[in-house]
């Protein structure tokens, strides 16, 4: 597909992403310092490399974060400039700069007459919407700029997915596919090698031991546990890249555009709708009688919930034991 660039004369006026007229002096403002992390949303990072956009999602992102001053635009030649300076192949560069104009991660490329290249950069809101996104992470997660162009960077979005999405909770692996298209199999490839603790779950019954087979010919995933069966629950990720995370920037403004932008939510959802998880685990009895009577009240069909009644460390596994309390 050929790139179409738009050419202008020295004193041009363009439109920045709100429709405002800006003068083309704010290209100076573009931060060329080197910097050691960037700063991603994971969920978009992880849509861009399942569609086989990884590498213009990466410019896209060096971009941002190299517009200090939020004009949504860069220069071409700071954007070269910096990422040879951190090792990148001036080829890829050029391939992934091209495959972003084609795929809309910028909005479009300006050239002056004095030979200058400026790229106009689209929204979060934008990209975000080009995946049918229906929510962008809270926060951004900081990941060191020169892993995000070395083999295995991929893991890395996928741990910083996990540190500001569901780090601590107890989550299945289909609901994280509900969330991320990522299949079961391609989840735990991408755990592989990364500093991310699983916690195994168990809700213990007071079915003897010697019945646990019954449990497993109903396709129930069960253990013996102290001489009764354990039913296994979702698993508990912990990640040490919590500690990466960073601000929340427009993630409010973005998700809100989302959600008007989806005539789904708008119609099924509406105001005041409960869309967010419920907390079904606690380690406290009291929390947990607050937790019913609160759901109660919000009319969340919630019959079940769960107390912690041990936490083992096994010689390779960590080992949570529950106990399930009925409504």
């Amino acid at each position: 597909m050929e790139i179409s660039v738009e050419y202008f004369g020295e004193n041009p006026k363009l439109e920045n992403m709100d429709g405002a007229i800006v003068c083309p002096s704010f290209i100076q403002h573009a931060n060329t310092d080197p910097h050691d992390r960037i700063r991603i949303r994971p969920r978009i990072g992880l849509a861009s490399a399942k569609h086989k956009m990884g590498g213009a999602w990466r410019i896209w992102a060096v971009c941002r974060n190299l517009d200090s001053v939020g004009d949504g635009a860069i220069k071409k030649e700071v954007l070269m400039s910096f990422m040879l300076s951190i090792g990148v192949n001036r080829k890829n560069i050029d391939r992934w700069i091209k495959q972003a104009i084609t795929c809309e991660y910028f909005k479009r490329v300006v050239q002056y007459e004095d030979g200058t290249i400026l790229y106009l950069l689209n929204s979060e809101t934008i990209v975000a919407k080009k995946f049918n996104l229906d929510k962008v992470d809270a926060r951004y997660v900081w990941i060191e700029t020169e892993k995000m162009f070395e083999e295995g960077w991929r893991e890395l979005v996928w741990n910083a997915f996990i540190a500001v999405n569901i780090n601590g909770k107890s989550i299945s692996r289909t609901k994280i596919e509900e969330m991320t298209g990522y299949e079961r199999h391609r989840q735990a490839r991408l755990e592989q090698g990364q500093d991310i603790e699983t916690i195994l779950n168990l809700e213990l019954t007071n079915v003897p031991a010697s019945q646990v087979e019954m449990f497993r010919d109903n396709g129930v995933c069960a253990f013996t546990y102290c001489g009764k069966v354990a039913v296994r629950l979702p698993d508990t990720r912990l990640t040490e890249m919590v500690k990466n995370i960073g601000g929340k920037g427009r993630s409010k403004h973005v998700n809100h555009n989302l959600m008007n932008q989806s005539t789904m939510a708008s119609c099924i959802l509406g105001a005041g709708a409960h869309n967010r998880f419920a907390k079904l685990f606690f380690d406290d009895d009291r929390e947990l009688d607050r937790a019913f009577r609160r759901y109660s009240r919000q009319d969340r069909n919630i019959s079940k919930l769960y107390l912690l009644t041990e936490d083992t460390q096994f010689t390779n596994k960590r080992v949570r034991v529950w106990s399930g309390v009925n409504k």
